[in-house]
């Protein structure tokens, strides 16, 4: 398998490729498929994409192959394909939400019925609890696995044998990884010619507890296929689409079918097909007008860099905090652009405004003027596009405040004090362990009746796929499943955490032993996390120009 095109390819996604191109821009136009709330009764395929809570996702990124679209306000999408030409319809599994799978194989699509004339495909993504930024791919390529009784080539490479082991040193290595996410990708050649093989690769994944994702080889086609598009139905039955995108933590990888196999009916199906390297004009049309139309339609002046800065008033006690964006990592440490998010701090902090355009409104400080007034000047001469995006604001209680990495995340954790004591220190770890974990709750008594019904949910379907306890009554699962969720409440809800100072106590216990110290009590009340740039898409001009040239070229 020649994978030079794809490995080009491959990396510029690595290198987070969600930028695009001005001359992109031009020809992308998601307007004709968006469904503005409601659904056209011509569209051959339409749905909505929720999340595990039945609340619907707006901005992601729906696509037959061909077409792409992304959901509304409302989670609702709907293309208008020709379902004679299309095979699967699939979402761009956004950052932050979890890559659902089964049996080690990614489900972010489904199969369009043959002869149907109008499909509805719904999707429903689980929420990550906790930052996906970092994580752990185990890559492979080249099984190339054979029947066990072709034995190996020279290379030791072509053992079903061979296979076996590595499954089970990447299931073994992947349960050493438990403080992120964990991923896999084969690059392809999965099976040597012989189509019969898909099941024992696909029984090879079924135990992983991890996706794998996958890009076709030249040996994964079907060898004496009539034509390319032939040639790749195996690997779809069991694989799905052969050109897809994903988004991991800030990354967006693309996937791509760079084998484009020639007329080989001729053949017997053990022999190996001609092909040549490259992508097919659909592939194209689908990576350069749609695989990239999210970014193209964002391109311009993003401003996804910046800072989320809080404090606290010395002598008034109220805290603040915000979160103000720009373009460039440059910019954000620059100390003009630092100054100006101080000084929004502090609008903030004095004047209680009820939302960002409230804070426009507001005396810019050491000035007559407007924040709305100010905020172009600021543009001017710092030379880059700002935005006030967010801010937080207590002024009851005593609030304690944090900054982590210069403005990458900002922490503001407001507590109930008593017996005079400075807590400080107190609610400075407590805003240490918000910012290094993310916490999905405060308190497991803020988890909601439906979260703890969907995890019981998966507690009880792991036992039923587990041999030593599918046989157990329904009711001896289910009251194991509430037993376990205390592990639950353990890695999701603050303060029943494990301190990160202190492993041996809790987030609450903690709180309560160092306030006893200093001869007080002190309350977890509320608090407030910003991570600079979150949920904003980064534009990279330059990788997509790169693409666009390799595009241009292997056209």
């Amino acid at each position: 398998m020649n994978k030079r095109i794809f490995i080009f390819l491959f990396i510029i996604g690595a290198l987070c490729l969600c930028g695009c191109a001005d001359d992109f821009a031009t020809k992308i136009n998601l307007d004709g498929n968006s469904s503005e709330g409601e659904f056209n009764s011509e569209a051959a395929l339409y749905g909505t994409v929720q999340d595990n809570y039945g609340k619907p996702i707006a901005g992601v990124l729906v696509s037959d192959g061909m077409q792409t679209t992304e959901t509304d306000a409302k989670g609702n999408w709907q293309l208008f394909s020709d379902l004679k030409l299309r095979r699967f319809v699939f979402v761009t599994i956004p950052a932050g939400y979890e890559v659902p799978s089964k049996n080690g194989i990614p489900q972010f699509w489904q199969r369009i019925p043959e002869n149907e004339k109008q499909f509805k495909a719904d999707f429903t993504l689980m929420k990550r609890a906790g930052s996906g930024d970092r994580y752990t791919i185990l890559m492979t390529a080249d099984p190339q696995i054979r029947a066990k009784t072709a034995g190996t080539d020279k290379y030791m490479f072509h053992s079903i044998d061979i296979y076996e082991d590595m499954c089970t040193d990447m299931k073994e290595l992947a349960a050493t990884i438990t403080d992120r996410p964990v991923y896999s990708i084969c690059l392809g050649d999965m099976v040597h010619n012989n189509m019969s093989l898909w099941e024992d690769y696909c029984e090879g994944l079924k135990d992983f507890s991890f996706p794998v994702f996958h890009v076709i080889g030249n040996h994964d086609h079907i060898q004496n296929a009539a034509s390319d598009d032939l040639a790749v139905a195996e690997y779809e039955k069991y694989l799905g689409p052969t050109n897809y995108a994903v988004d991991l933590g800030q990354v967006h990888y693309i996937f791509l079918d760079n084998i484009e196999m020639a007329d080989n009916s001729a053949l017997t199906a053990s022999a190996t097909g001609a092909y040549k390297n490259g992508l097919s004009e659909e592939a194209v049309e689908w990576l350069r007008e749609k695989g990239l139309a999210k970014a193209a339609k964002k391109a311009g002046r993003i401003a996804a860099e910046g800072m989320a800065y809080a404090t606290v008033c010395e002598k008034c006690g109220v805290g603040a905090m915000v979160e103000v964006n720009c373009e460039t990592d440059f910019c954000a440490k620059s100390a003009p652009f630092v100054q100006f998010v101080k000084d929004i701090c502090q609008v903030v902090l004095e004047n209680n405004p009820a939302d960002v355009e409230a804070i426009k409104d507001c005396t810019y400080p050491g000035t007559e003027l407007k924040v709305s007034e100010v905020l172009p000047e600021k543009v001017m001469s710092i030379g880059e596009n700002l935005q006030i995006r967010r801010f937080a604001r207590f002024d009851k209680n005593t609030t304690v405040s944090y900054v982590h990495a210069g403005g990458k995340i900002g922490v503001l954790v407001n507590l109930a004090v008593e017996g005079g004591i400075d807590a400080t220190t107190i609610g400075k770890d407590v805003a240490m362990q918000i910012a290094a974990l993310n916490p999905r709750f405060w308190d497991k008594s803020l988890v909601t009746e439906d979260v703890i019904a969907e995890e019981k949910k998966v507690l009880v379907a792991q036992m039923d796929n587990d041999p030593k306890m599918a046989t157990k009554p329904q009711q001896v699962k289910e009251k194991i499943a509430a037993g376990k969720l205390n592990k639950f409440y353990e890695e999701n809800c603050l303060l029943q955490q494990a301190f990160v100072k202190d492993g041996s106590m809790s987030v609450e216990q903690y709180m309560t032993s160092a306030a006893k110290a200093l001869g007080g009590k002190v309350t977890f009340v509320d608090a407030v996390r910003f991570e600079k740039g979150e949920g904003i898409e980064k534009k990279q001009e330059d990788f997509a120009a790169e693409v666009a040239a390799q595009m241009n070229a292997g056209h």
